[in-house]
């Protein structure tokens, strides 16, 4: 079956039935995907792929053609000493990175690959960002 040999599948839901699945296609090597959102305003999800306690991640911006398409894939480079914590709980166009010196966070606004505003929010080493329980 497609689950005992593709490494990512995506159920394609229908309410709560899973009418068909599709496997996804593979990221970088060496890396996991780490946020998904919307980040060129498609309505269509796109994958953030990097390595751990990397400031440079793999951007897929995705697309479907009988099933889920990279349709471009950029690289996305945050501050030095940082790495991507986190995307959909902010409005899914967003990057959240966090500082692995400081913990500050600071979310990137995206449009595609390119970030149209930074903001930094206060944090520390001994607190992380979570969701609350049905958020994105």
């Amino acid at each position: 079956s497609l689950t005992d040999t593709a490494l990512h599948v995506v159920y394609l839901m229908d309410g709560a039935n899973p009418p068909s699945q599709a496997a996804l296609p593979p990221g970088p090597d060496g890396t996991l995907i780490v946020a998904t959102g919307d980040y060129n305003g498609d309505r269509i999800g796109d994958l953030i792929w990097a390595a751990v306690g990397s400031s440079t991640v793999e951007q897929q911006l995705m697309g479907y053609d009988s099933g889920p398409v990279v349709e471009s894939q950029n690289t996305v480079v945050g501050e030095a000493g940082t790495e991507v914590e986190d995307s959909a709980a902010f409005w899914g166009r967003n990057l959240v990175w966090r500082s692995l010196a400081s913990g500050l966070d600071s979310v990137w606004t995206m449009s595609g690959s390119e970030p149209l505003a930074k903001k930094t929010y206060g944090g520390s080493l001994e607190w992380r960002l979570i969701r609350r329980p049905g958020a994105g």
